[in-house]
């Protein structure tokens, strides 16, 4: 959670950065393997890795890129 991008949701390899899609796809994993566990995971953290999601997609989520749509 601390290390996610605060302004567009996601995570890459260093605290902050700004995401990347395969980053990104390991930890929602862990976050949902800590909420399985009975982890405290704030709505605010997934709504941010939501955002991400929505801005790399393209053609109405039938893509997604790397760090940007295309």
């Amino acid at each position: 959670v601390y290390a996610q991008d605060k302004t567009g949701g996601g995570w890459r390899y260093s605290p902050g950065q700004p995401g990347d899609t395969s980053a990104v796809g390991w930890q929602l994993m862990a976050l949902k393997s800590g909420h399985l566990a009975y982890l405290d995971v704030p709505p605010k953290t997934i709504a941010g890795a939501i955002n991400f999601l929505n801005l790399v997609q393209s053609d109405s989520g039938a893509k997604y890129g790397y760090t940007g749509p295309g």
